[in-house]
């Protein structure tokens, strides 16, 4: 009789003790807005090439050198009035080494090396963050820029990597 009596009590401090676990410590209220259209990206825009040049591998003498950085645009048409604010989000695989950069295909040949994508103003925007807000008007020439960061030792090869980007709303 006893051996019942002490697991009975176990089992209710441990009922007891779950309760605590599971109590609520706050609340999120998640908001927001749809709007009936975005923007439209140009036609030359929706799949862009930025050709990042030939680079020599004894350029990057240690981690986190840079290549020259190299402009380039996203362009925005169409944009309705209910628009005013854009933000661009680069997502695509993380390097292996430092995830605010874009890593290279996996297809290709050089070591030790991500991309880095900018705004206007050549600050880094970290893979999977928005970017700065921009704001637009029925139209809008969005300014980046692309560079090679060394990871490591560099390696020579090919240097492709792939990135999506997505219009964010403000």
């Amino acid at each position: 009789m006893k051996k019942i009596s002490i697991v009975s009590l176990a089992l209710l401090a441990f009922m007891a003790n779950s309760a605590v676990c599971n109590a609520s410590d706050g609340k999120i209220t998640f908001t927001g807005k749809v709007i009936a259209e975005g923007c439209d990206v140009d036609t030359a825009d929706q799949n862009k090439s930025v050709a990042l040049g030939t680079v020599a591998a004894t350029q990057f003498a240690a981690a986190g050198d840079k290549s020259p950085l190299i402009p380039f645009t996203l362009k925005l048409s169409e944009c309705p009035e209910a628009v005013t604010k854009v933000a661009i989000r680069f997502d695509g695989t993380p390097n292996s080494t430092n995830a605010k950069l874009l890593a290279l295909d996996a297809d290709q040949t050089a070591t030790g090396l991500g991309i880095e994508i900018s705004d206007d103003a050549g600050t880094a925007i970290d893979l999977a963050t928005n970017s700065k807000t921009y704001t637009v008007d029925t139209t809008a020439e969005l300014k980046f820029g692309a560079r090679y960061v060394s990871t490591g030792t560099v390696g020579a090869g090919t240097a492709n990597g792939t990135s999506q980007f997505t219009v964010i709303y403000q």
